[in-house]
């Protein structure tokens, strides 16, 4: 991580674990896929606050139990979105504060996933069910779409230090589904795929 965000094209380097769970509210339940990401998930992927805020670094820091949900799963959990605000949710035997509900990004059409089903937490914070601090994968975006040739060969570069070719992916905004890229209005961005790595 500190190798790729040390790439001059790099103006984000944000990395993300995902696991999939059944979140519980009081009896509801809702099966969901959970990021754990740092602060720089949210401008990286053009999300925003529709009511409250989006968990900060100092959070991170105190590997504080906030969470950031999507409002459609705040809407089924609580009957509507902004009567999620305060409320606690809990998953991975860990309960969180909804501190905010992201505004709508749509998705879920033709069987793929529900962006507004999506809960978003500290990276740090997923220590407690994560303890050997694994990443998935990372998401950069370019400083501009010229950058994007040399951040791509930077990436690989930094990769094959430690990990041989077939172990990882490189994949470009333009590479991914054209759904997801104009959901979230994501330029210049490029998709580092990993099995799994540990921070350890």
């Amino acid at each position: 991580l500190q190798r790729l965000s040390k790439i001059r094209e790099a103006e984000y380097v944000v990395p993300i674990f995902i696991r999939s769970t059944i979140v519980k509210v009081r009896g509801e339940t809702k099966f969901t896929d959970v990021y754990a990401s740092s602060v720089d998930i949210f401008s990286s992927r053009n999300l925003e606050a529709q009511y409250g805020r989006l968990f900060k670094r100092s959070d991170e820091l105190k590997r504080a139990k906030k969470a950031v949900i999507g409002p459609k799963i705040a809407a089924d959990l609580f009957g509507d979105e902004q009567s999620a605000l305060g409320k606690t949710i809990e998953f991975e035997k860990q309960r969180f504060e909804v501190i905010g509900v992201l505004v709508a990004k749509g998705g879920g059409g033709f069987g793929g996933p529900s962006f507004d089903n999506f809960v978003y937490i500290p990276l740090e914070t997923s220590y407690s069910f994560n303890p050997e601090k694994k990443i998935q994968s990372f998401l950069l975006s370019a400083k501009s779409e010229e950058d994007i040739p040399q951040l791509k060969a930077e990436i690989e570069k930094i990769m094959l230090r430690s990990y041989e070719k077939d172990d990882f992916s490189i994949v470009e905004q333009t590479e991914i589904l054209n759904i997801v890229s104009s959901i979230f209005q994501i330029l210049n961005t490029i998709l580092v795929a990993i099995g799994s790595i540990s921070l350890i």
